[in-house]
């Protein structure tokens, strides 16, 4: 054996010895297998919890808990932190990189009951399992037909895309998907929520009655390091986190960190380009709502001069 060949099996070796470690605790109900309880527990949450508050900047998928979104970050970043020192291919998460890994060992850990089929991957096994027995998880929300693999039901949605089923009752314009749809009237629900005192506009009724105690008299929270005051305590939260200089929102495209998700928010579209808000008289689209309102005097002034 060459001097690379006995260098590449002894990186393997000891590759195997410190990574590919048992996976004792695998999922009921998805049959993923894990090393550690503590990542078993919050797969399981991802399955059982309804609620799911944790919601991505970008795309906007939602999850259960905190680290299944940061994990899920990564994909956005394109961070490929986990090298493999056989072939040098670089992974998102260390578990991909081991299971990786078991291309060069050749090692399938992972049998079938049914006809004792090995597999390198739990992932691999599971489909393979459908086969035997007919199920089929994936299902599409327009037409409810089903499919075994994730790859079949993506192939399928394709077929939706040229039919735009979805109608706005408002404008009538149409969409493919519902998400699309709901996403559209919100353009319309911003123009029904507007403050009669500074002309802010809100999406919801909720958000408008929230802001217009700020022109109340009543501020019964002050902020201990600056005297400012607030009409309500998750106000002076936010305001709390601009003393303390901690910034918990982070954008996943260019790692800039911001005080309050709103601002972030505005920041990301910077960078998908995305605006919302639109000028009812020439149409001029802006990022922001504070840069329509100020674009909104032009035509003011305009009209009083006609």
């Amino acid at each position: 054996m060459s001097a690379e060949g006995l260098h590449q099996g002894s990186i393997l070796r000891s590759l195997l010895l410190s990574g590919a470690k048992e996976k004792p605790h695998a999922c009921a109900i998805s049959g993923k297998a894990f090393s550690y309880r503590d990542n078993l527990k919050w797969h399981v949450l991802d399955h059982v919890k309804h609620d799911k508050p944790y919601s991505c900047n970008i795309c906007n998928k939602t999850f259960s808990v905190m680290h299944s979104l940061r994990i899920h970050l990564k994909t956005h970043t394109n961070e490929k932190p986990h090298v493999c020192e056989v072939c040098s291919k670089a992974f998102t998460l260390k578990g991909t990189l081991k299971a990786h890994l078991r291309t060069h060992t050749k090692e399938k850990p992972y049998s079938c009951d049914w006809c004792s089929k090995t597999f390198s991957q739990s992932g691999h096994l599971m489909k393979h399992l459908r086969t035997h027995t007919k199920e089929k998880p994936y299902e599409c929300h327009l037409c409810s037909k089903s499919f075994a693999q994730r790859y079949g039901l993506s192939r399928h949605l394709q077929t939706h895309k040229k039919d735009k089923l979805h109608i706005c009752d408002i404008c009538n314009k149409r969409f493919s998907l519902p998400k699309s749809l709901q996403i559209h009237l919100l353009t319309h629900a911003r123009e029904q929520y507007v403050c009669e005192i500074c002309d802010v506009v809100f999406n919801s009724q909720e958000d408008l009655d929230a802001h217009s105690l700020a022109h109340t008299t009543e501020n019964p929270y002050t902020c201990g390091m600056c005297d400012k005051i607030f009409s309500r305590l998750d106000h002076l939260s936010c305001h709390l986190i601009m003393h303390s200089g901690e910034k918990p929102h982070l954008c996943a495209f260019c790692n800039k960190a911001f005080t309050q998700q709103r601002f972030l928010k505005e920041h990301l579209r910077t960078h998908t380009k995305e605006k919302p808000y639109a000028c009812d008289v020439c149409y001029k689209a802006f990022t922001q709502a504070g840069h329509l309102k100020q674009h909104s005097r032009i035509h003011t002034y305009d009209q009083g001069y006609t």
